[in-house]
């Protein structure tokens, strides 16, 4: 039997969401080992799936699905054996100084190499910061015992920081996987065909990485809102740490100190709700994201409703499909502001997380919704 403040954390989300950032801080807290990133095009070899293609939005696993090259990959991910130099970015850091001198820089590179087994063996758990596992997030999570956090920031800001960087935006990767268009997007291959320009594009990008989580959505999941973090971050933090089950006094302390000593988005200095992006392009992002009935950000800076409930009610409307059995219905509580008890081990833990969840309500507002 695992136990549940021992299992390996997930952090997934949209490219350009906030996730290296909150997974780096939530890896300080826990004692974990990060591990970067496993399936980009340069990480660890994945299996060959169907059509799927490398990149975004990442290979579809159907939720019910039995795919035992994926698990032992998964497995082998988790146990630190399916490894390499990038997955191991947090890892293989040598300082300036050694760097400027070739003997000295090589030296470092052998024992930081040498250092990561040894740290692997040494932590309570592994915390994988993954992008390109949203679609097949709800198998992983139903074949492996992990907790899942979750961040969504708003389109607009995740839209124009992958067209500041470059990112590709090619929607090949959609129609090459057969599955995919089958379960979730065929409703929407007009919306998909019809998106010609970068921003549109990748519009549609975010809108599928996110549909099929919030599609599938787990109680036991835990949703992390960028602009939240960004604008309160202590406070934010303190309420992930109570939601993983963490030792509070300790992992806060950890937090604190992370984030004292790194650079991160600034407090109460969020871009307009249309990001890098002009408000026409920023418009026209929301359209897209209206299509696919992600309406939980609009033409403000922070989310405007609950975005499982938003998307279960929707979907609820659609004869064509049905929630899954653990899909968060709209009579239960914002999975955020619901905090069980089996999480918290001292009395001390509950009354900093009941603050928390108070304090997450008022800062998060229209998000949670009445009730």
């Amino acid at each position: 039997m695992h136990r549940s403040h021992n299992l390996p954390i997930i952090v997934a989300g949209s490219g350009r969401s906030g996730t290296t950032w909150i997974g780096n801080t939530l890896a300080a807290a826990a004692g974990a080992f990060s591990i970067f990133e496993p399936l980009a095009p340069w990480g660890v070899a994945p299996p060959v799936h169907g059509d799927a293609l490398p990149g975004s939005p990442g290979t579809y696993l159907h939720p019910e699905g039995d795919f035992p090259e994926w698990a032992k990959l998964w497995s082998d991910i988790f146990s630190g054996k399916a490894t390499n130099s990038w997955t191991r970015q947090d890892w293989r850091y040598v300082p300036r100084q050694l760097a400027r001198w070739k003997p000295a820089e090589k030296l470092a590179y052998r024992l930081v190499g040498l250092r990561h087994p040894i740290q692997v063996r040494c932590a309570r758990r592994p915390l994988v910061k993954a992008i390109y596992t949203n679609l097949m997030l709800p198998w992983l999570a139903r074949t492996h015992p992990v907790r899942v956090v979750y961040v969504i920031r708003h389109p607009c800001a995740v839209v124009g920081s992958r067209l500041r960087l470059g990112w590709p935006h090619s929607l090949d990767n959609l129609f090459a996987q057969s599955h995919l268009m089958r379960d979730y997007l065929e409703p929407h291959e007009t919306a998909i065909r019809n998106a010609t320009t970068p921003a549109e594009r990748t519009a549609v990008l975010w809108c599928v990485e996110n549909l099929v989580p919030l599609r599938n959505w787990c109680p036991k999941w835990t949703l992390a809102c960028y602009e939240h973090l960004a604008d309160t971050p202590l406070v934010e933090f303190d309420r992930l740490v109570c939601a993983l089950g963490l030792p509070f006094p300790s992992a806060a302390r950890r937090v604190s100190s992370r984030l004292s000593s790194t650079s991160g988005p600034s407090a109460g200095k969020l871009m307009p709700w249309h990001g890098a992006l002009s408000e026409r392009d920023g418009d026209r992002v929301l359209e897209i994201c209206h299509q696919f009935g992600l309406d939980f950000y609009g033409r403000s800076s922070k989310p405007v409703q609950n975005p499982v409930e938003g998307v279960n009610r929707i979907l609820a409307e659609q004869s064509t499909w049905q929630p899954q059995r653990d899909a968060l219905s709209p009579e239960q509580p914002f999975p955020e502001a619901k905090i069980r008890g089996d999480q918290v081990e001292r009395d001390h833990q509950k009354i900093v997380c009941a603050v928390n969840a108070d304090r997450y309500g008022e800062a998060a507002g229209a998000l949670i919704g009445p009730g």
